[in-house]
């Protein structure tokens, strides 16, 4: 087959048409064609089978971006919500073509779009901020030129004006006063506070009626304005049951919500929320119990309410709870959450959350009918049950449970199960734990595909540690073991995330949470005290730094340095011989962007806790634009003495991670068309690997060795024994050929400097395009290929003690084909 030439290395074109006309050409992760829902996988309109995989995008896209402050908690103006604009996020239209091409090149083109309602109905009820969506709609425009699909996640906004007990920790926020409530209101107002109502009609019909109307509105608007990279909706993040099916008022479930600092009970919420004072109980991390009491504080002293002025307790209003004559708080219904006003028991997911994922799929589906809907359980929970009777429609619907390495392990409530020591562990761990999330989700809610909708890892673990050294050899391996485990699963996934607003100080400023794979802020230079031996990491002081003049342009000055692989990086540039060189080429280093480093926030940075959090981005921008005139001012010289300037302001201002030197690696595009997108990634060496994207068959087996870069797939085909079978794929072979291709993403990171990596296939003939990071794999869908056979002298030792590859050979069905390829480093690559 055909592979076409790379029209840019600077920045790529994916052809439009490409996945519909055959065209294999554009990369295995870009997906210009439809997404289709067929039974318990995704596929193309060619019948073959994608797993996907990608990012949220974005944490950042919680906050609004204007007016200045809004996204503060500590500001007043943070409450004025009808007036905010959430226009500029996940980024602004002018960095549209820096993400969507960086994603691209890291093979993460399945997006998880966060849009809050906040965003689309803010100024009132049946008010929607049509600028705003006007914003997505040009943003989506650009998203298939790079191949990017992705679906659309309403994210609630119970939490974010949550503040009881001081600082908010996700997922503590679920069981506070103010989401409890309103997530018991919104899934069971009508049940549960009958005397509550709003403009005449319940909250629950309310709320349910415009979240749904806003969401179907959106859908509307894309369909109009024929946005293709728009696959579906998903009903809501992370739902939550509040208090419905509570069992008691004097606690919480420790084994599904998370108690850690300041955790109030059900009934010292309820009187905290009333400017009663409480003592409550503070959690500290533990183990093996996830967290454990360490003591009590007084919250609460100025006994201020949380109700407006002339309004009480809904839940005192309803008779759950009073005070005595002593002024403390008492249940008077403590089982009041978990029976129905007749008395039947409650539940949640099937009485109140599958009722309103249809209702929610049928507005959708009313806009756009051809609209994929994606819903997911209860945090650290089984799925509702959506077979046997259920109300819930099925169709053209994904499961997309979450899962962190949190909580115990899913499907056990064994703490000795859910504990491991170490990596080896960890990976048994995670895999185990992914298996269980699938075998549970395809018992409860039947034969859909299943796609992983968070995932991922804190950056800021070992107490930012990594920030300083540049050091993520400890990120590295436990993302590594989570990709894996979904790798290992043959699921879908989207990491948690990816924000462009990241820094080292105040991470995704959501929460105090830091999980996205790129910052905009710098971190120390690395180390090679502890990197692999072929480790891309290179000592700082070897950098090549660019000339003030050339910070911010948007073309490649021209490599002027020999292509090094950043596997073998034997020498880099030494200090006197870049001093002689051209300050504009030296090294090939480029910024793709202006990176925001100003004095303002290293100073932020050093200053630690006590500075603000939040710096304005406007304010932010002006102090870039000062620093960088002040310092292109004070260096009118030579541009042999520029370089020493920058380099030393480099060196005491702006640290970088070990992912901003990847230019000096990529300097040649016959190495990595890609590598000017790696600066400000995080354990990219976890993140972009190489995975099937599209097969010509049912997967049965996915690995990739971070350690060895071995990576190895398998994937079946039916045995065709008639003539009639066999002359029907042979001539389907013929009208199109895309049907029998699997198409495979190897990213130049690993092995861009090969000039072709060590392929072996079980069958049929590949092609591998570099500059496109692709390779092509066509099979034979009329050969037989013989199954494998256990035979001696090992088969006896094999059958007392099998190992995984045994198990793996025993497991497949001999009335299928078995196609395999593997990917190496040659042993004798330099």
């Amino acid at each position: 087959m055909a592979v076409e030439e790379l029209g840019s290395a600077r920045k790529p074109h994916v052809p439009a048409d490409s996945a519909v006309t055959g065209n294999s050409a554009t990369q295995p992760g870009a997906w210009t064609g439809s997404v289709l829902v067929d039974g318990q996988r995704l596929c193309d309109a060619h019948g073959r089978t994608l797993l996907v995989r990608g990012v949220n995008m974005s944490g950042n896209s919680k906050l609004p971006t204007s007016p200045a402050g809004s996204s503060r908690h500590t500001c007043e103006r943070f409450f004025e919500h009808r007036t905010v604009s959430f226009v500029g996020r996940p980024f602004p239209l002018a960095e549209a073509d820096e993400h969507f091409e960086r994603l691209h090149a890291w093979g993460l083109s399945f997006a998880r779009l966060l849009v809050p309602w906040e965003a689309l109905e803010h100024a009132g009820p049946g008010i929607y901020d049509e600028e705003y969506i006007d914003f997505l709609i040009a943003l989506l425009r650009r998203a298939p030129e790079y191949g990017i699909k992705c679906f659309i996640v309403h994210y609630h906004d119970f939490a974010k004006h949550n503040d009881e007990g001081g600082k908010m920790i996700w997922p503590t926020n679920y069981i506070k006063l103010a989401s409890a409530t309103m997530f018991t209101l919104f899934f069971a107002g009508d049940e549960l506070a009958p005397k509550a109502s709003y403009n005449g009609e319940s909250p629950q019909s309310f709320l349910q009626r415009h979240f749904c109307g806003a969401y179907a509105h959106l859908a509307r608007r894309l369909k109009d304005a024929k946005i293709e990279a728009v696959v579906g909706f998903e009903v809501m993040n992370e739902p939550h049951p509040g208090y419905i099916g509570l069992r008691s008022l004097q606690s919480f479930d420790l084994m599904k919500d998370l108690h850690l600092s300041c955790t109030p009970t059900p009934i010292q919420s309820f009187a905290l929320g009333s400017g009663i004072p409480q003592t409550v109980a503070f959690f500290v991390k533990s183990w093996p119990w996830p967290t454990r009491k360490a003591g009590t504080r007084l919250l609460n002293e100025d006994g201020k309410s949380a109700w407006l002025p002339g309004r009480h307790c809904i839940w005192r209003e309803h008779g759950v709870w009073d005070v005595d004559s002593t002024g403390k708080p008492v249940a008077v219904k403590p089982d009041y959450f978990t029976n129905r006003r007749d008395g039947s028991p409650l539940d949640f997911n099937r009485d109140f959350y599958a009722p309103f994922v249809k209702r929610y799929s049928e507005a959708i589906r009313r806009a756009n009918p051809d609209a994929i809907v994606f819903f997911e359980p209860i945090p650290n929970d089984d799925p509702p049950m959506l077979i046997h009777g259920s109300a819930c429609s099925l169709e053209n619907t994904v499961y997309a449970p979450h899962w962190y390495d949190l909580n115990l392990s899913r499907g056990t409530k064994n703490v000795l199960q859910a504990s491991y020591f170490g990596l080896t562990g960890a990976r048994r761990n995670y895999k185990s734990q992914i298996a269980c999330i699938v075998r549970t989700g395809a018992a409860r809610v039947g034969p859909m595909p299943c796609l992983v909708g968070e995932c991922g890892i804190p950056m800021d673990i070992n107490e930012k540690e990594a920030f300083d050294t540049g050091d993520y050899t400890h990120h590295t391996n436990f993302l590594d073991a989570v990709i894996s485990a979904m790798e290992s699963n043959l699921v879908n996934f989207t990491l948690w995330n990816y924000n462009p607003h990241n820094d080292n100080v105040f991470g995704d400023h959501w929460n105090g949470e830091d999980f996205s794979i790129f910052s905009k802020d710098n971190s120390a230079a690395p180390s090679r005290t502890h990197s692999r031996s072929q480790s891309r990491q290179v000592s700082f002081v070897d950098l090549p730094l660019p000339a003030p003049e050339s910070l911010g342009q948007t073309d490649r000055p021209p490599a002027t340095a020999p292509a090094t692989t950043h596997h073998q990086l034997s020498s880099a540039p030494t200090r006197s011989t870049l001093d002689a060189q051209p300050a504009s080429s030296v090294g090939g280093f480029w910024p793709f962007r202006t990176r925001k480093s100003s004095k303002l926030q290293i100073e932020i940075k050093r200053q630690g806790p006590q500075a603000e959090p939040g710096v304005d981005e406007e304010l932010e921008e002006r102090d870039d634009v000062a620093m960088l005139r002040s310092e292109s001012n004070r260096s009118n010289r030579s541009a042999g003495s520029a370089s020493g300037h920058w380099r030393e302001r480099r060196t005491s201002l702006t640290p970088i991670t070990p992912f901003d030197i990847t230019e000096l690696c990529y300097n040649d595009p016959g190495v990595d068309a890609f590598g000017h997108t790696h600066a400000g990634g995080r354990a990219l060496d976890a993140v972009i690997r190489p995975y099937a994207a599209k097969i010509a068959g049912t997967p049965l087996r996915m690995r990739f060795d971070l350690r060895t870069l071995e990576f190895e797939f398998f994937f079946s085909t039916p045995v065709l024994t008639s003539e009639a079978d066999l002359a029907r794929a042979a001539a389907a072979a013929r009208s199109s050929p895309v049907a029998s291709t699997t198409e495979i993403f190897v990213p130049s990171f690993h092995y861009g400097a090969l000039a072709q990596p060590g392929v072996t296939v079980s069958d049929g003939s590949w092609t591998y395009d570099r500059m496109r990071q692709t390779l092509v794999w066509a099979i034979d869908p009329t050969r037989r290929i013989e199954p494998w056979v256990d035979e001696p002298p090992f088969s006896l030792w094999q059958s007392l003690f099998p190992d995984e590859e045994t198990l793996f050979w025993r497991s497949v069905s001999r009335d299928v084909n078995v196609h395999w390829i593997r990917i190496t480093v040659p042993p004798n690559a330099t």
